[in-house]
């Protein structure tokens, strides 16, 4: 019973082979023009780029595409065991690799696009092989699988890479709106100008990485944005200078605006938990307590641990070892509470801004690769 099955499993094997091999040849026409467009001399760079718009226009081709999707889906029939499935684009791309190496893939550079060129020019001899005798079969099936690995992880670093490009393009943009509506050089008619001109390559950048990645949010950096302006360097200057002043005398403003700003980041890092910022983190609570002079070293430590520990969470380890020991230091300095919440406030904003650094690049690359 079980040689029966055996046997029978050969046939359609067989038979699954030669509708395969008939289909190749069938469109050995393709295979041969491609050949033909591939050798064309490049001895000048305007030859190259000739090549490389004919050998486009021509993979591009509808009926060309079509006729190899055909033989694609008669080779998965017959050789199902595969994690991957080329589609035709892809294995007609082979054709632009290898003749056109430095334009689709550009400096060799690493050990994915060396055996993507590897396997490229591996799979269009195997093709132009089988072409004559169905006996490089297994060989083709192990160098169109290495090919389909290498094609797929070539493509997906290309698309991070674009997408990364133009993030942090838009970004850039972002942050030239702010400087130009904080700068005087500018008045409101030019202001106006300017950015409606940003906007418009910001809505470009936008469209384009639909393409790559549809659901891509820029609000997250729009956010990260916002709160990088509210803390430049200056900014945290400004409230170390003023901050202890105006808490003595008690005058909260700046307090409340510091406050608020460090509740809304920890929000942005985790919208999950704004129940429990929003309690943890009332405002109203803490300048209750200073106005009526009861609010203490221990209370006011409570909340900067919190504070502290959901902030670190987001840093790198690296950062965590630079600030760490500065922050318990700060805790130590227990003469003054105004003193002491003023100094750990602007050390937060200054933990703030070096988190937003780290965790904007590593949010990016999270997204891109989710």
């Amino acid at each position: 019973m079980y040689c029966r099955y055996v046997f029978i499993e050969r046939v359609q094997k067989n038979f699954l082979l030669k509708r395969f091999i008939k289909c190749l040849l069938k469109n050995r026409d393709i295979f041969l023009e491609l050949d033909n467009i591939s050798k064309i001399d490049n001895l000048f760079d305007n030859k190259l780029d000739n090549k490389f718009d004919i050998l486009s226009k021509y993979i591009s081709n509808k009926k060309i595409i079509n006729n190899i999707q055909e033989i694609l889906n008669r080779y998965y029939r017959y050789f199902t065991n595969t994690p991957l499935k080329l589609n035709a684009k892809l294995l007609l791309l082979s054709w632009l690799i290898n003749s056109c190496t430095d334009i689709i893939v550009g400096k060799i550079d690493n050990f994915i696009k060396y055996n993507l060129l590897i396997y490229s020019r591996l799979i269009i001899k195997n093709i132009n092989d089988l072409l004559l005798d169905r006996k490089y079969i297994i060989t083709f099936n192990k160098n169109l699988i290495k090919y389909t690995i290498y094609i797929t992880i070539f493509i997906e670093q290309d698309k991070i890479d674009k997408l990364e490009y133009f993030t942090h393009e838009w970004m850039s943009l972002e942050k030239a709106k702010n400087e130009i509506n904080d700068s005087e050089k500018y008045n409101s008619n030019q202001k106006i100008e300017i950015i409606n001109n940003i906007n418009k390559n910001k809505i470009m950048i936008e469209t384009y990485t639909k393409y790559i990645k549809k659901n891509h949010d820029f609000n997250y950096y729009q956010q990260i944005i916002d709160i990088s302006h509210k803390l430049s360097k200056q900014m945290i200057i400004k409230h170390k200078q003023t901050l202890y002043n105006e808490i003595c005398s008690k005058d909260y403003k700046k307090f409340i605006l510091i406050i608020n700003e460090i509740k809304q980041f920890l929000i942005i890092l985790n919208k999950n938990i704004k129940e429990e910022i929003d309690e943890i983190i009332d405002i109203n609570y803490y300048i209750n307590m200073l106005n009526n002079d009861i609010c203490d070293f221990d209370i006011v430590t409570n909340l900067f641990n919190y504070i502290y520990e959901k902030l670190i969470k987001h840093g790198s380890e690296r950062l965590e070892e630079i600030t760490k020991n500065k922050y318990l230091e700060l805790l130590l300095e227990k003469k003054d509470i105004m003193l002491f919440i003023s100094n750990i406030l602007v050390f937060l904003l200054e933990l703030i801004k070096e988190i937003k650094n780290e965790i904007c690049d590593f949010r990016l690359f999270s997204e891109l690769i989710s």
